[in-house]
């Protein structure tokens, strides 16, 4: 035995560190979570912004539109662009008759989503179950068009060729497809048979001719 040892060389080696019970780090991860989580829910709010820009608050409103191809087949479609951001689309896909004496109707769809209108782009994310996006994407999509998509969605862009009280054309940054709607009453009903935007444009012009002349329309 050592008789020289000091105190400090003769002392009982330190306690092994205790693991961090299974509770006590799950309590951890949950805070950094959320502080993570409302970290990303105020950048939103911050990108986003709650004011509108002058395009977004012309956009707001009822839109009807009709777009063909030259295959014969189409689409109409009535949309509500909301105040907050939020949109919901029905469409109704059509295919010209064979003896072109009318069209056949192949289904009607509903889309929602979320949209922006900034910079002379408009941008709308609908949601899509059959497509997810990553949380890179969604910040990505954030970043450049401030539309915060939901988690199932596809983020379509377009740039805004002309955005009036009652117009609006626009032209898809993906394959410079052309688009065209026009401003109809929130009481607009999809007409059972797609029109061209100009004869719908021309019948809620005469009934409003017909409403200020105390007829009917």
């Amino acid at each position: 035995m050592n008789l020289s040892a000091t105190p400090a060389e003769t002392a009982a080696p330190p306690a092994a560190a205790q693991p961090v019970p299974a509770r006590s780090r799950a309590w951890r991860a949950g805070i950094a979570f959320a502080v993570l989580a409302g970290g990303l829910v105020a950048l939103v709010a911050h990108i986003a912004g709650p004011e509108m820009t002058p395009e977004e608050q012309r956009l707001v409103g009822h839109w009807y539109g009709l777009h063909q191809g030259s295959g014969g087949e189409g689409y109409a479609w009535l949309s509500e662009e909301r105040a907050d951001r939020t949109s919901r689309t029905m469409f109704r896909h059509f295919a010209e008759k064979a003896d072109h004496s009318g069209v056949n109707l192949i289904y009607d769809g509903v889309e929602v989503g979320r949209w922006s209108c900034r910079e002379g782009v408009a941008t709308f994310a609908t949601v899509d179950e059959d497509y997810q996006m990553s949380l890179a994407g969604r910040v990505l999509a954030l970043l450049e068009h401030r539309v915060w998509p939901p988690e199932h969605s596809s983020v379509t862009s377009y740039r805004v060729v002309e955005l009036a009280r009652d117009d609006f054309q626009y032209v898809a940054l993906t394959d410079g497809e052309a688009y065209h709607a026009i401003r109809v009453p929130a009481d607009f009903q999809m007409p059972e048979h797609p029109r061209p935007v100009a004869e719908v444009r021309a019948q809620l012009a005469a009934q409003r001719t017909a409403t200020r002349e105390g007829g009917e329309p």
